[in-house]
């Protein structure tokens, strides 16, 4: 999905600020998009039971039941 002109302009802002270089639109969109598309692709919302299954005594068993359905998720989202 493309992001809109206010969110490339707010990325040029941010990226400049971190890097101290100035990235000009057409090159903005392009890593603006791709650092989307990344976020998208690693982030996985976390429900209150997912926490607790991470949290829980067997905390191993509960981080391996959230990463399949991370995985399954992202699998499931139409994308790539």
């Amino acid at each position: 999905s493309m992001l809109s002109e206010e969110h490339v302009k707010g990325f040029q802002r941010i990226y400049e600020t971190r890097f101290h270089k100035q990235l000009g639109y057409e090159e903005a969109t392009k890593y603006a998009n791709r650092f989307y598309r990344l976020i998208e692709l690693v982030y996985t919302p976390m429900t209150h039971e997912d926490l607790a299954l991470v949290e829980s005594p067997n905390a191993e068993l509960g981080i391996s039941k959230f990463a399949a359905r991370s995985a399954s998720l992202r699998d499931n989202s139409g994308h790539g």
